[in-house]
């Protein structure tokens, strides 16, 4: 299966919940689907090392300095639930949203570089094939925009999990 990054949005209310009694809020955990049509989970399947590259110019693991796109899915707080999730505040998921707005499609195939991607073993290391970039990262991003934009408006908190 490989490790993979699943992202969950959580109202204030409910991650109160889930702080206060150290599980998600009956049925959460099985909700794709809000009631209003918008996502409530996300995974961006084995996407997220070479997403990391993309937008901040390095690998998510493995790395010294902190970049703040990489609160997208490796937030500093964690929250032990069924696993260890990582939590992003509502703030963070605005600051996040913005971020990820700023970037354009443009920007992000300029920096696609599959040779230095290979040389930082960024995973799941399939960069020699330069299709990966339109048919896998980026809907992967396209999504994240998505996902973090809805979140925001909602003022939503995110967690996340990558396993």
């Amino acid at each position: 299966m490989g490790m993979v990054v699943e992202l969950m949005r959580l109202s204030p209310d409910e991650l109160t919940s889930a702080r206060a009694v150290a599980a998600l809020p009956p049925g959460v955990d099985e909700e794709e689907m809000l009631s209003d049509g918008t996502r409530r989970r996300l995974s961006i399947d084995k996407a997220w090392d070479g997403i990391s590259f993309l937008l901040t110019g390095d690998g998510l693991l493995d790395v010294d300095d902190f970049h703040p796109l990489r609160n997208i899915y490796l937030p500093m707080e964690r929250l032990v639930l069924d696993h260890e999730w990582s939590v992003l505040e509502p703030a963070g998921v605005v600051a996040v949203s913005a971020a990820l707005a700023s970037v354009s499609d443009d920007e992000l195939r300029a920096r696609f570089d599959p040779v230095r991607m290979s040389e930082l073993d960024l995973y799941p290391n399939i960069w020699d094939d330069p299709s990966e970039l339109d048919e896998y990262l980026l809907p992967y991003i396209r999504e994240l925009r998505e996902f973090y934009a809805c979140a925001a408006r909602r003022g939503d908190a995110v967690i996340s999990i990558l396993g």
